[in-house]
């Protein structure tokens, strides 16, 4: 500790730390300088400095690098990590940076996308600083995310098909190139699988005897056991099995690009059939709908699905008006 220029200057080297600071009174310096001490023999220091020098973008990196090996999808988690790191947002400070910095970002990602997807970029950032303070040490003391009120997700998918728009949109997959098209879409109403899912699984996860089939990996991460529908069973009956014992083997295409490569020939079925917005998975949503509407209760669907909240399963459940007035006069349904 040493006066210059009318003020204290006192500076702390201890156990590989330094740290120095200027104060107007040498009380000030000293308390300062215990407090330092302190924390660095209780383990609890914390050299802010490093906030001032590291960016949000920065933290992102470290994060992708330190999440790729530990999620199914590294490409999803780069192009998610990628759309912040292209946004203004990136460059601001970790030590700087505010709960008005995120409410901001929010606001502009309202104006260009869903509010599904901005929760989700929400949810990532507030992950990534998350892994930042508790395995990466980045010195932060609080997640400035939290502090900011997401958007709600009202913007739930109820698009639905008429049994004729159905049954043309079955005969169009007979034609894709990828042959089993059309036992894949129908697999999927019966019984509410996920497509990754469905082009995971092989003969060892089916129990045809008990009609089941086990589905040690899913989106959640949480194993389940499905029922499989008469025409299920029917439907993997019919298919050849690959070598790997799958009922719906890769395409001529990458593994990693699959997905895509269904969703394509499921979107050139539906423009083939005259159907308008319609995605592969909102064959799911009508498959809860369906489902739903025979009677299955909230757990049933649930179990099912693999949904594990209650607002998730009515995301996927539309129900009919005629259906709902069916039900009050009293007739079978």
């Amino acid at each position: 500790m040493r006066k210059r220029n009318g003020k204290w200057f006192c500076e702390v080297k201890l156990k590989g730390v330094r740290k120095g600071q200027t104060f107007k009174s040498k009380a000030f310096a000293s308390q300062w300088a215990n407090k330092i001490e302190t924390d660095i023999f209780n383990g609890t220091y914390q050299d802010n400095n490093e906030l001032v020098k590291m960016s949000v973008g920065e933290l992102l990196e470290l994060y992708f690098d330190h999440s790729k090996h530990k999620t199914e999808y590294p490409l999803r988690l780069q192009s998610e990590c990628n759309k912040i790191l292209n946004h203004p947002i990136s460059k601001i400070k970790l030590g700087f940076l505010t709960g008005r910095h995120i409410a901001q970002y929010r606001d502009e990602l309202l104006g260009e996308l869903k509010k599904s997807t901005v929760r989700k970029s929400l949810g990532l950032l507030q992950k990534a600083i998350d892994i930042g303070r508790k395995e990466l040490g980045i010195p932060l003391t609080h997640n400035p995310v939290m502090l900011v009120s997401k958007p709600r997700e009202d913007d739930s998918r109820d698009r639905t098909l008429e049994d004729n728009e159905w049954l043309s949109l079955l005969q169009a997959c007979e034609t894709s190139s990828i042959y089993y098209l059309k036992e894949l879409v129908i697999f999927a109403r019966e019984t509410m699988c996920r497509r990754s899912e469905m082009l995971r699984m092989t003969r060892f996860d089916v129990n045809f005897e008990k009609g089941t089939l086990h589905l040690p990996k899913t989106k959640n991460g949480s194993p389940r056991t499905v029922g499989l529908s008469p025409r299920a069973m029917e439907v993997l009956k019919s298919l050849p099995m690959g070598v790997d014992g799958k009922f719906f083997p890769t395409p001529h295409v990458s593994p990693k690009n699959v997905g895509n490569a269904i969703s394509k020939a499921f979107t050139r079925a539906c423009i083939k059939a005259g159907i308008d917005n319609f995605r592969f998975h909102d064959v799911r949503h009508m498959s809860a709908s369906d489902y739903a509407m025979q009677g299955w209760t909230v757990s049933e669907l649930s179990a099912q699905g693999g949904w594990k909240s209650l607002s998730q399963l009515k995301r996927y459940t539309q129900i009919k008006g005629e259906h709902l007035a069916q039900k009050m006069r009293g007739e079978n349904v």
